[in-house]
Order: C-alpha cells, then structure tokens, then sequence
C-alpha cells in the first residue's frame, strides 16, 4: 500500500515537471546555469525594452540584477558641489545658490541633476543639514546605473528619485518631469554628449516650474547656426541678443574661454526656431591626444562606443526651412 502511494507521487511530480517545461515556464539560463523563471525573464525584458528606467527602492535590487556597472564608462567619481561652482563660474557655492532659491520662492524646491553619475552631488547636497528645509526632492538621472546610487537611496528615501538612461528620454516621456523643477544642473550630464543640443534646451525649459532656472555647462562654445549667407554664429550669443529674458551667459572665469548658459522660464513658450543639424563632430571624451592618426582616433572611437565617453563637438544647425507657427509668449501671471 505505502509503495504503491510513493510510486503515485513520483508519477505525478514527473507530469508536473513535464507540463512546465513544455509550457515554457522556465526562460533562458542564467550565468549560474540555472533556469530563470519566466516571471523574471519577463522583468528582465521589462527592463530593457524601456528607454529608461525609475529605480525606486523596491526596484533597485531586482533592477541591478540585470544592469550592472559599465566597465566603458568613464564618470569621474571626484564630484562635489564646489566643483559645480567651479565649472558654473558662480560667485557663490551651490548650497548658498539653493538656498537663496528657497528663500525667494517661499518654499523648498526640486532640483534636477542630469548626469548625476553616483550621484556624490546629490548625496552630499541632502545630507547638508543647512539644506534640509531648502530642498524637497532631487532627480538624478545617469546614463549608466551604479550601485553607489543605493546606498545614496537607502539613506535619503524619498528625497532622491533616479532614472537610469538618457535625460531626453526621461524628460520626453515621464510625467513627473514635467514643470517640475525649479533649479536644474547640468555639468557633465546629456548636453556635451548630445547632438542635438538645441532639442535638449528647449526640453529644460519645458521640465522647468515658473521662475525656475537651469545652469548649463557649456565649456567652449561648439554650437554654431549658420545664416542664409553661409556666416555661422555662436548660438549661446545669438540667444541671448534675441531672447535676453530667457537666456544668459556667464564666463566660468577660472576657465579659459568655458562657458556656462542660465535657462530661466519667465515665460511658458520658448519660441526658438525649428534647427535642423547640418554637421558635427563626434569625439572620445578623454584619453583625446592633440595630435592623432586616423587608426588611433577610430581605436579609442570603437573602444569607447558603448560607454558615454564620445561628445559631439562644432555642431551647425540650420533654420527649417519651414517653421511651425510661431506663437506668442505666453506670460505668467503675476502674484497678487
């Protein structure tokens, strides 16, 4: 009788097996050489068809399972706010910068860091104890995921909200970045890494609250729109002489001829033209010899292909030749 039961069991336990693995319940191996199991197969798809992902604390274990640390990627983990300073060009640190924000608007604000990397800045920013009625939230958003952005996670919670891919993205289709911050900053984020330059602006401005501001990191200027003679002329220079309400330009004085752009949303529209990119040059970020062969320059170029370690650099962009109509500035209304 006891055998007979046994030998039941058995029978049952290989019909199991065999109706699971013929409904493909179990995916791909993974790198132990076990079946994954098709709920984690599809998170695992999940992940990577999306053009971005928010980490949340939840997430992050499950989300670093499938994203590890990119040995191509070359972000500097020395950052601090003073070095944002430096670069900006400001007469003042970044947390006196936050704070004078937060005093005029009455309130504390929410700050975007594009191009967070391990997000060092933001950690140390809300870990300021001078800051903690100053700021409500940072978003960091970083091309590549580090697991350093846990930790940073795990100690601030809902003050830090990260995106792992490219801030366009990011900013193009997720709700929440929409006029939703009041300072942003961008040093070594999307803007040098982006040929389309001018797109990304206008995309700033839109993730702007009223009144907010974006410091923008421009180094030497590299941006050039080419006029109906053939002239090409500085954009940072040309915006700020055709939109001075909008723009302005701030020499980052302990850097030779490196230039920093302020973004401020005084008005709802930006009514910059339609550009279309006629050229560009795309170079590897560092590692970048003066005086290089065509072998060496593509072997870096291949090398650093998969990382964010190649910029666009000398873009010329041309008006399209038809615009969209264009729209009258729509103005805040004023605070009684």
């Amino acid at each position: 009788m006891y055998a007979n039961t046994l030998r039941l069991v058995f029978q049952v336990r290989f019909k199991v097996l065999a109706i699971l693995s013929e409904s493909s319940y179990f995916g791909p191996e993974n790198k132990k050489g076990c079946a994954m199991p098709k709920v984690a197969k599809e998170k695992h798809k999940l992940l990577h068809d999306k053009p971005y992902t928010k980490v949340t604390s939840r997430s992050q274990s499950l989300f670093s399972e499938f994203k590890s640390e990119d040995k191509n990627n070359t972000t500097k983990s020395d950052r601090s706010p003073q070095s944002y300073a430096y670069f900006f060009g400001l007469n003042i640190s970044v947390n006196k910068l936050i704070s004078n924000i937060a005093k005029s608007s009455g309130r504390s604000i929410n700050i975007l860091d594009s191009g967070c990397g391990q997000a060092f800045v933001i950690d140390q920013l809300l870990s300021d104890a001078n800051l903690n009625n100053c700021i409500e939230s940072i978003t960091g958003v970083s091309l590549h995921y580090f697991t350093n952005t846990q930790k940073v996670m795990a100690k601030h919670g809902k003050r830090f909200k990260y995106y792992s891919g490219k801030v366009q993205d990011v900013l193009a289709k997720d709700s929440e970045t929409h006029n939703a911050f009041d300072l942003i900053f961008d040093v070594w984020g999307a803007y040098k890494y982006s040929e389309d330059k001018l797109g990304l602006i206008k995309q700033y401005h839109q993730a702007l609250k009223p009144e907010g501001r974006a410091y923008v990191y421009l180094g030497k200027e590299n941006v050039f729109i080419k006029n109906e003679s053939g002239q090409k002329v500085k954009f940072a220079e040309w915006a700020v002489k055709t939109f001075p309400e909008t723009f302005q330009v701030i020499d980052s004085h302990r850097l030779n001829s490196k230039k920093t752009l302020i973004i401020a949303k005084t008005t709802a529209r930006l009514l910059i033209p339609e550009f279309k990119i006629e050229s560009s040059e795309e170079k590897p970020s560092f590692g970048y010899p003066y005086k290089f062969d065509k072998k060496s320059f593509l072997t870096q170029k291949e090398k650093y292909k998969h990382g964010n370690a190649l910029f666009f650099d000398d873009v010329v962009v041309k008006p399209e030749t038809s615009q969209r109509m264009q729209l009258r500035s729509l103005a805040f209304p004023k605070p009684k």
